[in-house]
């Protein structure tokens, strides 16, 4: 297997980060947290593709890869997918953590097995304080620490929600076994 090889990166001016592999002439476009949202390019002389991928630029929310091979610059434009995935990122950025949930699942209507997507809206839920939601979307969107933050909250949620009902369903056990032993060893001296 060829090893991926960064020559160059740009961070755009929402602060997505844009690498460009040298070995397999791929653009790798990472969001700020250095999580991982897209790949896309390759080797090859059809446009899109590179033979010598050199430089990568961005500018506005174009990007801009020269190529040494070729001579040329290729000009990549987002599609919808990315356009609803950078609004996403821009609202939970935001706190907006309910309505960044809406462009989400326009990505997901798009692109259903996309496990970032999942993540994010993971994070999003979580953040909104709807564990259990949360817990499902982390699930889908393969991530484990995700979902063991989310199962903790869900968890403490629970114990708040019905610990009081336990503990008076335990103290009235208590009182029914101590009224119960107290009968059995009055009852010899009450039946004299």
């Amino acid at each position: 297997p060829t090893d991926t090889q960064f020559v160059d990166l740009c961070i755009d001016d929402q602060g997505f980060i844009n690498a460009i592999d040298y070995t397999r002439g791929r653009v790798f476009q990472y969001d700020e947290t250095g999580e991982l949202m897209f790949v896309f390019g390759g080797m090859g002389k059809q446009t899109g593709l590179f033979q010598k991928p050199a430089a990568i630029e961005s500018v506005g929310d174009r990007l801009y890869v020269l190529d040494a091979d070729k001579r040329c610059i290729t000009v990549f434009a987002p599609n919808r997918l990315a356009l609803k995935t950078r609004e996403a990122i821009a609202l939970y950025n935001q706190g907006l953590y309910e309505e960044a949930l809406v462009p989400w699942q326009d990505v997901l209507r798009t692109d259903s097995g996309n496990t970032f997507a999942y993540a994010s809206m993971g994070k999003a839920y979580l953040e909104a304080g709807d564990y259990r939601q949360a817990m499902e979307n982390f699930r889908l969107g393969q991530d484990r620490d995700g979902y063991s933050r989310a199962f903790k909250e869900y968890r403490t949620q629970m114990i708040r929600q019905y610990f009081p009902f336990i503990g008076i369903g335990f103290v009235l056990l208590l009182v029914l076994l101590f009224l119960y032993l107290k009968r059995r060893q009055l009852a010899p001296i009450l039946a004299k």
